[in-house]
């Protein structure tokens, strides 16, 4: 991943009825570990920087926004029904 990459943002931050104002729906950028994957905690907890600042946040309240190294992938049956089939 090259820098500019980096400082696209890779998430938007939600936030809860907790966070502060100047951080919901801003852009952040995941930290990663050396071999590229995020550094995440136990309690699903994800470690992001907001420009330059590393901050701990809820992962559940975290949307990507861009996908690096990954193709599109297209469904083969769009129309098909998801989810459980009725009895």
């Amino acid at each position: 991943m090259n820098e500019e990459q980096r400082t696209l943002g890779e998430y938007v931050y939600l936030g809860d009825r907790n966070t502060d104002e100047r951080l919901k729906g801003k852009t952040c950028a995941a930290v990663r570990r050396a071999d590229g994957k995020c550094i995440r905690g136990k309690n699903g907890s994800m470690l992001v920087t907001f420009g330059n600042t590393k901050m701990v946040v809820v992962g559940r309240l975290l949307r990507k926004t861009v996908k690096i190294g990954a193709e599109k992938i297209q469904d083969p049956n769009p129309k098909a029904k998801r989810g459980r089939a009725k009895l």
